[in-house]
């Protein structure tokens, strides 16, 4: 069963693609057969240098509000705990439906996971709206864990997305600009850690267990 659980600070997240670059760039075996992909010492490092500012943009985003800080902190931990498991489900579903192009279409699997926070956020709702509306889409994912109940407790999440995505708008209904800029620079990071941490197993042998064992994944930090 894939789905489980996920409770994780902020700093483990960043901690955790840290350490994707880091064991990128140090294990030599593994920097190695990335070269050719791009992910040279420069690349790797600007990967790095993208972790500080996303740092230093929380520092600052800390400084502005106790109060609002809080909300702010617990909506980004939430948000990337819904869209970990958005990503596991949807991979499972890209898995599923690779040969069944008329339901890949009818769930959007081929379409780039937007950005923006609004526009993240409905991608996200209706995708478990029909799963929870249709059983046939439903129904295969269910051997990894992924029941109408899951599902269902993943789409209330959403829901209290919105809950605290209220509290955080200014006065002019609009999200503050540093969380904006908070969560443009996480996101392109995670795209980033992600694209790294997906090509290792495909340039690795199967006996090659050792450079697998060096790389970890950022849903497991």
């Amino acid at each position: 069963m894939i789905y489980k659980q996920i409770d994780i600070r902020y700093e483990a997240i960043l901690d955790g693609y840290r350490k994707i670059i880091k064991n990128a760039n140090e294990v030599t075996c593994i920097r190695n057969r990335l070269a050719p992909f791009g992910y040279n010492e420069s690349h790797l490092q600007k990967g790095l240098a993208l972790c500080e500012e996303v740092d230093e943009l929380l520092k600052q985003q800390r400084s502005e509000s106790e109060a609002k800080d809080k909300t702010i902190r617990t909506y980004l931990e939430l948000k990337e705990i819904v869209d970990l498991h958005f990503r596991r489900v949807r991979k499972i579903a890209q898995y599923i439906f690779r040969r069944d192009l008329a339901n890949w279409q009818a769930l959007r699997l081929g379409l780039m996971i937007p950005e923006r926070i609004d526009r993240w956020q409905n991608f996200v709702t209706l995708f478990y709206e029909a799963l929870l509306e249709h059983p046939m889409w439903r129904k295969p994912l269910e051997p990894f864990g992924y029941t109408h109940e899951v599902i269902n407790q993943l789409y209330q999440q959403i829901n209290e997305l919105k809950d605290l995505q209220e509290k955080m708008l200014t006065e002019g209904g609009v999200f503050p600009k540093s969380l904006l800029r908070l969560n443009a620079k996480l996101e392109r990071l995670k795209n980033w850690c992600n694209d790294l941490s997906e090509l290792v197993p495909l340039i690795c042998e199967e006996d090659d267990n050792r450079y697998l064992e060096n790389i970890i994944r950022f849903e497991e930090a």
